[in-house]
């Protein structure tokens, strides 16, 4: 499923201010603390850790209790489909996670809908909306989708990194947006509390901590 949940998420990343780290794969390969050293920071630094666990690979396992320990909130994916059970051997639940929450699909549809809820549901796009509402909301319909999407966008210019010079991001935007409507968006932004953003010759833009 690895293929589809890459499709997803990208796609999911264009509509929604969430960015997914996807770990490298790790089939046939030994468990190398390089790599278990990069999955440990990435699932620090992130705001939730979703975990496949349809073909109870034992390094998810370790992976769900590094994420549990640290405080990082925890979904378990699981294909229930016939046919995908019929390919794994043995037991498809690690028997340690068998008792946890878990969220089950069918079919690849049915993956990319559970997807859908995750972002919908998650705590900074709940928060992202309502301040965007709180920015935006007495503009027009076209007006305030033009906004959102440059708002996204910006988000997403912080992606893998914990702040950004201020005349980079708005450089990077500027090839779509006017730089006035990018400044005013970053000024919406900070002042609702999604980003705290500096003023001056070097200043910085940064997600603002819940």
């Amino acid at each position: 499923m690895r293929a589809h949940y890459e499709r997803f998420t990208e796609r999911l990343e264009k509509f929604h201010p969430l960015h997914f780290v996807r770990m490298g794969s790790q089939k046939d390969r030994q468990y190398s603390d390089e790599l278990f050293s990069l999955i440990k920071n990435s699932i620090r630094n992130s705001g939730a850790a979703l975990f496949d666990v349809t073909k109870a690979n034992p390094n998810v396992s370790l992976e769900y209790g590094f994420a549990e320990g640290v405080g990082v909130e925890c979904y378990i994916f699981y294909c229930i489909h016939k046919r995908t059970q019929a390919n794994v051997p043995g037991t498809a639940i690690i028997s340690n996670l068998g008792g946890k929450r878990r969220i089950q699909y069918t079919n690849v549809n049915a993956l990319e809908s559970e997807l859908k809820k995750f972002c919908k549901n998650h705590p900074f796009t709940t928060k992202f909306e309502v301040s965007l509402k709180k920015a935006f909301g007495r503009l027009g319909k076209g007006k305030k989708k033009f906004y959102r999407t440059l708002a996204i966008k910006l988000v997403h210019g912080l992606d893998d990194r914990d702040d950004i010079d201020r005349s980079v991001l708005i450089g990077r935007l500027s090839t779509n947006y006017r730089k006035a409507d990018i400044e005013l968006v970053i000024k919406k932004l900070h002042s609702v509390g999604i980003v705290n953003a500096s003023v001056g010759g070097h200043s910085k833009v940064s997600i603002k901590e819940a």
